[in-house]
């Protein structure tokens, strides 16, 4: 690690293989497949446990999110800003959008409704109750997208921004609890996560990472590791209703994201091709996320049949896969063939000013 590197910038420069790990995480956790076939019964569960918390993937999402947003409001005006995210989410939404229906009609079964079009279309699906409604972290991150100047403010003009982070994260969750017991609380407990984020971007560039706060962040994980295994153990019925498997990651996602770059960053020294397939799995983390999430969703529909439930499985997270990192590239070719159109009608408007 270097001597005066910090929490900011391990993330930032660690982003891409934190967020391919990420996805990794949240596919396993959608899917049915299990490492539940060791001789020693501890491994097992553990690796269950493991399975069992792989949405705290997004929780990391979320954190990066969050910095890359106070970045990018320190940059542009909130017209830019806005134009800036409306570029980067709705090609790969829309063109999602239109696979849903295609999928959903000859393969799946499926039925899209105009209202329901248009609710994924307009981001309000989610919160109009619609029936079919997408995936809801789009939902979120466009909610999150839409109150982040406000946020970005009371961060940059306070004079203490560790005061302020923590009076935020604690308003986030003071504000979730109303939802307890309603789907739209997987959305409102993240909110601390993401505000986080945020607060790094903001007053954590140039603090030092050092090896105490290495070991703070091992204490930090251990705890609150420990107190998802207990809840998820002995508590199970209380973890949806009542936000217990969220919470947790507000100060988990952190620590854990901390101690994984340092992971990554001692790998890379050895294996930086496993390094590369991470980096390129996080760039194409949103596709792989929203084409998972169709696949695993209409698992029973498309009929694979193969001699176990591990291989099944298995081969499903191959294809959501696959298909994620196709979409991914199909979406950036189109990307880069309107950006060369841009581009050249720019040069053709700009010689008849010339002339």
């Amino acid at each position: 690690m270097k001597k005066s590197v910090s929490p900011f910038e391990l993330l930032s420069e660690r982003r891409s293989e934190l967020m391919g790990f990420s996805i990794l995480w949240v596919v396993w956790f959608h899917s049915s497949f299990r490492l539940d076939f060791f001789p020693a019964e501890p491994l097992n569960t553990f690796f269950e446990f493991i399975k069992k918390t792989g949405y705290g993937g997004v929780d990391i999402f979320l954190l990066l999110s969050g910095m890359g947003i106070y970045r990018s409001l320190s940059k542009n005006n909130v017209s830019d800003y806005i134009k800036n995210r409306l570029r980067k989410i709705v090609p790969v939404w829309w063109a999602y959008l239109a696979l849903y229906y295609l999928l959903g009609k000859f393969v799946f079964d499926v039925a899209i409704s105009a209202k329901d079009a248009l609710g994924i279309a307009t981001f309000m699906g989610f919160w109009l109750n619609d029936d079919i409604i997408g995936n809801w972290y789009v939902y979120a991150i466009m909610l999150f997208y839409l109150i982040s100047p406000v946020i970005y403010s009371l961060l940059n003009e306070s004079r203490n921004k560790k005061r302020m982070c923590l009076a935020l994260v604690i308003i986030s969750v003071i504000l979730s609890f109303p939802f307890f017991g309603v789907f739209k609380l997987i959305v409102f407990s993240r909110l601390a996560i993401y505000v986080i984020g945020m607060y790094f971007a903001a007053d954590l560039q140039n603090a030092e990472f050092t090896k105490k706060s290495i070991i703070f962040c091992a204490v930090i994980f251990m705890i609150f590791g420990g107190v998802l295994f207990v809840l998820e153990n002995s508590f199970a019925k209380y973890l949806w209703p009542y936000g217990l498997w969220w919470y947790p990651f507000i100060p988990l996602a952190p620590a854990m994201s901390l101690l994984l770059t340092l992971l990554f960053q001692k790998i890379s020294e050895f294996a930086d091709g496993a390094m590369w397939c991470l980096r390129k799995t996080g760039e194409a983390s949103l596709e792989i996320l929203l084409i998972s999430d169709l696949m695993f969703e209409n698992a029973g529909k498309m009929n694979i049949r193969t001699p176990s439930e591990h291989l099944t499985a298995l081969l499903i997270i191959v294809i959501s896969l696959t298909g994620g990192f196709v979409f991914h590239y199909i979406i950036e070719f189109c990307k880069g063939i309107f950006s060369d159109k841009d581009k050249g009608s720019g040069k053709k408007k700009r010689r008849k000013g010339v002339k």
